[in-house]
């Protein structure tokens, strides 16, 4: 604890902790961070300015945080708003693969991976931008990534394939809440699946079936639909929504070109016939929206180059 009757300078400079050194910040209980010198001679002005600093206990107690631990926010706010001090990596621990992260409908983040009992794991944010929950099993044994997609309402739903190779899903029982049980789909699927969300907030699941074509099953109001097909004989599906709400599937084809499928009016099981965008590559595409609502598509092409691929008008490529 610092006390409240110490000259303004040296309270401040002992709350902050911090000794200057040419042009770094050397900050107690953390490690050292760089600062370019002209943002280390303004900290060290202010820290002169003893009359703009209240060298109450509990400020100053605010600007050192717990025990030796500073707060790098009271540092940033000393050193002005236009240089941002990064945290430090920090271990959440386990021992995970195949890592998804989503936000709850709170707000609060939640991290979903699969364990080396090749069940499914989560921890999440105990409060939103807050601390972390300890590592918890939500069981099942999976044979894909998990895929998630957030239902209507905002309750989170995980997909998987499981060990009979049929698609398995749970869903948290109410908006941030806890978890039902394990459930199947049904079909027969050969590697991960892709979720979609139509514009009625209702979820898509696409596949590679063992036939190879691109089948799914969509959400409706008291449960899901039966499978169809949409053909084709693909790779690597991944699912993006148009700027209208249509779905749209890009897929690998055996040849490693570009094909994708898509829906002719939002919500709707009507689908266009596949066409083919061309191009070469050996790992599944990436399909990002532009602000402006039309679809880019990348990939790692043959000679190892990034190549894209774009709308030029909402729908035309």
């Amino acid at each position: 604890m610092l006390e409240s009757g110490m000259d303004g300078v040296a309270a401040t400079r002992a709350a902050l902790g911090l000794a200057m050194a040419g042009s770094f910040l050397l900050v107690a209980g953390t490690s050292a961070c760089a600062l370019p010198a002209d943002d280390a001679a303004r900290i060290e002005a202010l820290a002169g300015l003893s009359e703009d600093i209240d060298t109450d206990t509990a400020a100053l107690d605010l600007l050192s945080g717990q025990d030796t631990a500073v707060d790098q926010s009271a540092i940033v706010a000393l050193a002005g708003d236009e240089y941002g001090v990064e945290s430090a990596w920090a271990s959440l621990g386990g021992i995970v693969s195949n890592l998804v992260v989503v936000r709850n409908k709170d707000g609060r983040l939640e991290a979903f991976a699969q364990g080396t009992d090749n069940a499914l794991w989560h921890i999440w944010q105990t409060t939103p931008n807050g601390g972390w929950s300890n590592w918890e099993s939500l069981g099942g044994v999976l044979t894909s990534d998990p895929v998630i997609g957030q239902s209507p309402g905002g309750r989170l739903e995980v997909f998987v394939r499981g060990t009979d190779g049929a698609l398995w899903h749970e869903s948290q029982t109410a908006p941030n809440g806890g978890w039902s049980d394990w459930a199947s789909l049904g079909g027969g699927i050969v590697d991960n699946p892709a979720v979609g969300r139509n514009r009625d907030g209702q979820l898509v699941v696409f596949v590679r079936a063992t036939d190879q074509a691109l089948w799914y099953i969509g959400q409706k109001s008291n449960g899901w639909n039966d499978w169809v097909s949409l053909g084709g004989s693909v790779q690597d599906p991944t699912v993006i929504n148009n700027a209208d709400g249509r779905l749209e599937v890009f897929v690998r084809r055996s040849n490693n070109t570009l094909w994708h499928i898509w829906q002719k009016q939002p919500n709707q099981n009507d689908w266009s016939s596949w066409a083919s965008l061309g191009g070469a590559f050996s790992q599944p595409p990436v399909v990002a929206r532009n602000k402006d609502g039309r679809l880019e598509a990348f990939v790692r092409g043959t000679d190892d180059a990034l190549w894209h691929i774009w709308q030029s008008a909402a729908g035309s490529w």
